[in-house]
């Protein structure tokens, strides 16, 4: 609510799109996470094991707290993709945004997702008004 206010309180020279993970911004990466050999699958399958549930698509009930806990987001991100940052970027680059919506509606993921497409995608289609100068 605070961003909101801080968006509303003036006129910005430039567009203001809001953008707030929860818990952590690793939850709309395992978000988009596909696995992409057997090797993927299996540790998909092993952290859906530990967790009793697909982070994927309920990675909102991961945690920010306790660095070693199963529900920890860094931990299960890192327990995807095995601590690759090509591997990470490649979730949110690769993943269909329609796929990333779906699984992120309570992360703040489907909500930015949105903004996106309302204040940014008309500016380079030509169809949105030009910030003040």
């Amino acid at each position: 609510m605070g961003l909101e206010q801080a968006r509303q309180e003036r006129p910005w020279p430039f567009r203001v799109i809001l953008g707030v993970a929860h818990p952590k911004r690793e939850a709309w990466v395992i978000a988009g996470f596909e696995p992409r050999n057997t090797r993927e699958e299996a540790r998909l399958e092993e952290v859906r094991r530990e967790l009793a549930f697909d982070p994927r698509v309920q990675s909102e009930t991961l945690s920010a707290k306790a660095p070693g806990v199963p529900k920890n987001a860094k931990r299960v991100l890192d327990a995807l993709v095995g601590g690759d940052s090509d591997r990470e970027a490649a979730c949110w680059t690769e993943c269909g945004l329609d796929v990333l919506a779906e699984r992120g509606r309570l992360s703040g993921l489907a909500g930015y997702l949105d903004e996106i497409r309302r204040e940014l995608v008309p500016l380079f289609l030509g169809r949105g008004r030009k910030p003040p100068s």
